[in-house]
């Protein structure tokens, strides 16, 4: 794939771009510290803004890699910070990414993780040529599948035992794909 790092995509509502220091506090107020949005997540929500600021300090090492993709989505009209997307594995053999992403209770069912997605998906079927990107979510955390369903998404099957929650159990995950001949065929 041809990489390029985490660099500014923007929507018409939305810039995704790095994260910096400077956004911890609006990270932990608004999804990092909430604990209704990280239920169905591998991480526990953060205690403090301290723990969001380590993670974040983090992010700039990690940044320097060119196959790194993690986006703060910015919401333009305020330049608040929202959520995230980003890709949570990649495959090079395979031209495969896997993607999540997390969103402030706030801008739930507006649409807004469908529109970062989006920008995504073109970012890495156009300009990177993978050729499939995944997703998956908890079973009990049916929006999610709902998202990537509106995506373009094609739900493969369950992975029993599959992932992870933030208490340390095993979970069942459903497996959601778009592969870039899906992509290209939508037009998007």
């Amino acid at each position: 794939m041809r990489h390029t790092g985490t660099i500014v995509l923007d929507t018409d509502r939305l810039r995704l771009r790095r994260f910096t220091v400077d956004d911890a506090e609006k990270m932990f107020e608004n999804w990092a510290g909430n604990p209704e949005v990280t239920k169905y997540l591998p991480w526990k929500f953060y205690a403090d803004c301290n723990g969001v600021k380590r993670y974040l300090a983090e992010l700039e090492e990690k940044y320097k890699a060119p196959d790194f993709y993690d986006w703060c989505i910015e919401w333009r009209e305020n330049g608040e910070p929202i959520g995230s997307v980003g890709a949570v594995q990649i495959c090079e053999r395979l031209s495969s990414v896997g993607v999540g992403y997390c969103l402030s209770e706030k801008y739930w069912g507006k649409g807004v993780v469908p529109e970062a997605l989006n920008a995504v998906l073109k970012h890495f079927f156009v300009t990177l040529g993978a050729v499939r990107v995944t997703g998956a979510h908890f079973v009990e955390n049916a929006k999610s599948g709902k998202v990537l369903k509106k995506c373009g998404f094609t739900e493969e099957g369950v992975l029993r035992k599959g992932a992870m929650n933030n208490e340390g159990a095993f979970v069942d995950a459903k497996l959601y794909s778009i592969t870039d001949d899906e992509y290209f065929k939508r037009g998007k």
